[in-house]
């Protein structure tokens, strides 16, 4: 993004911000943020950028439930309308299964990885019941 013009820059950035609902708080400093608004914040960053592939760490972690779960959906619904891929960690079975299509909930080294198809087509309650049903080695 730094190759381009100052004014581009500047507007993609506004964009961002809007359609994250944060409008009107470009010149706030993040101390006058909420927890919620510093995260969207993240997301508009990680976005304007226009990587292919976003790396999300524990995204969410910090934030209420109420909060984290619209993040969620926002962030899943911006991921599939801008044709991202993220790679996306998290401790939370719950999470896991909102956000991934795929996902893969990993154990100790040396054991075997559970790979699920994805929300789309697996239950909540599949997942958790039957977890070694969809297993395969880590690595393939």
């Amino acid at each position: 993004m730094l190759h381009l013009p100052k004014d581009e820059r500047r507007e993609i950035a506004q964009n961002w911000l809007m359609t994250l609902s944060l409008g009107g708080h470009e010149h706030d400093y993040p101390h006058a943020l909420s927890g919620g608004m510093r995260q969207r914040v993240s997301i508009a960053r990680a976005f304007a950028t226009n990587v292919g592939i976003l790396l999300c760490d524990e995204p969410f972690s910090a934030l209420d439930e109420m909060t984290a779960n619209r993040l969620r959906e926002e962030f899943a619904r911006l991921v599939r309308e801008n044709g991202k891929t993220a790679v996306f960690i998290t401790r939370s079975i719950n999470e896991a299964l909102q956000i991934g299509d795929p996902y893969c909930c990993t154990p100790p080294p040396g054991a075997n990885c559970l790979r699920y198809p994805g929300p789309a087509r697996c239950r909540h309650s599949d997942a958790r019941a039957n977890p070694g049903t969809h297993s395969s080695r880590a690595g393939n």
